[in-house]
């Protein structure tokens, strides 16, 4: 079994949905409290999921920018455990409740902190939060920086003199080795790093403003009723808790890039079949699911990192062969087109996943 990198005590967690948004939950376990940055409505069993597992108690929710393509569930998770709501001193929505500026700190325990970074441009209150904690370098992007792109600004509010001017800030306040979690992924990466993104993404590499913008220009969004409906939600403080059905869909991709760069096939040689699998000897064997589905049934010899903790675990994978499989191998593609952005060698899959083996009954379920 991996030893737990949480020499720092950090927990983390990423959840992702269909719609590309990505939201987190930070924490302590020492002083078992955490965070929730971008929280969705539709996903508050998952987060308490993980609460109870590891028996957090949430200190604050934190909002990258007022979103237009999901509904935040901030004011739910606010009102349902007392808790702040930490945004932008730029921003309109009235549910904030505690107004952050250029480098102040928002706690997660006496001992972990993020920082924060003003980086309007997509919208006036956007937001990055910085957490430095024992050898992990991370940064929350919000919609900002995408992987392989950066966010849309075709739309009220935003600005792409604002958003070269931010994007140059957070070229310039970061280290190279600081990990990149954006509040979306249409590109199937889980998450990327400085370096790569300076040396890849064709929005921070571009220096001069009149070239970024005409870069931007080429997006074209119809803002629509949906699109409205959903911004005026997350301003108000006390919105209907049910929303309309079907409006998410509507909007799902209106805060993305249309020009990400990052997208890319799994090498055919990285997918291992089951013949290919059997005779492979020697290699650790990684089960992404969730630890619900772990526990169900697993490969013999597996342990459990789910996808959305791997981050976490990737000091200890380097320098070994892993295979890594999930139920179906579509988590597992993201993984490996992941870790392939980071360099790392002696990676596979297994392709069909968990399901390969109970279709062939080479395992009881």
């Amino acid at each position: 079994m991996l030893k737990h990198c949480m020499e720092s005590n950090l927990i983390f967690k990423q959840f992702r949905s269909d719609g590309g948004c990505n939201s987190y939950l930070l924490g302590d376990l020492k002083k078992n409290t955490a965070v929730l940055i971008d929280p969705r409505m539709d996903e508050g069993r998952n987060y308490e999921e993980v609460l109870f597992r590891h028996q957090l108690k949430l200190v604050s929710v934190l909002e990258t920018h007022t979103h237009a393509d999901h509904f935040s569930g901030s004011h739910y998770f606010s009102r349902k455990w007392d808790l702040p709501i930490v945004m932008g001193s730029k921003t309109n929505s009235k549910r904030a409740t505690r107004i952050v500026r250029e480098k102040d700190t928002v706690e997660i325990s006496s001992q972990m902190a993020l920082s924060v970074l003003e980086v309007p441009g997509h919208t006036p209150d956007s937001l990055c939060f910085l957490l430095e904690a024992g050898q992990h370098k991370i940064i929350f992007t919000g919609d900002t920086l995408l992987v392989g792109g950066s966010g849309r600004t075709d739309f009220p509010g935003a600005d792409a003199n604002a958003l070269f001017e931010s994007l140059q800030k957070i070229t310039d306040s970061l280290d190279s080795d600081f990990h990149i979690f954006p509040g979306h992924d249409y590109s199937d990466v889980l998450f990327s790093r400085m370096d790569l993104e300076a040396k890849n993404n064709s929005h921070l590499k571009i220096k001069n403003l009149e070239d970024f913008k005409k870069l931007k220009s080429i997006e074209s969004l119809q803002t629509s009723y949906s699109t409205s409906f959903v911004i005026d939600f997350n301003l108000a403080k006390y919105p209907e808790l049910t929303p309309r059905s079907g409006v998410l869909q509507a909007c799902s991709t209106v805060c993305g890039s249309a020009f990400s760069t990052c997208s890319m096939p799994v090498k055919s040689e990285q997918r291992l079949t089951l013949e290919e699998f059997n005779q492979k000897k020697g290699s650790l064997l990684v089960d992404i699911r969730e630890p619900e589905e772990f526990e169900l049934g697993h490969l013999p010899y597996a342990i459990n990192i789910p996808m959305g903790k791997l981050f976490l675990e990737l000091p200890h994978l380097k320098n070994k062969d892993v295979i890594f499989y999930c139920q179906t191998g579509r988590r597992s593609q993201s993984v490996l087109r992941t870790l392939d952005l980071l360099g790392m060698k002696n990676i596979s899959d297994l392709s069909g996943g968990y399901s390969a083996f109970l279709k062939l009954k080479l395992i009881s379920a």
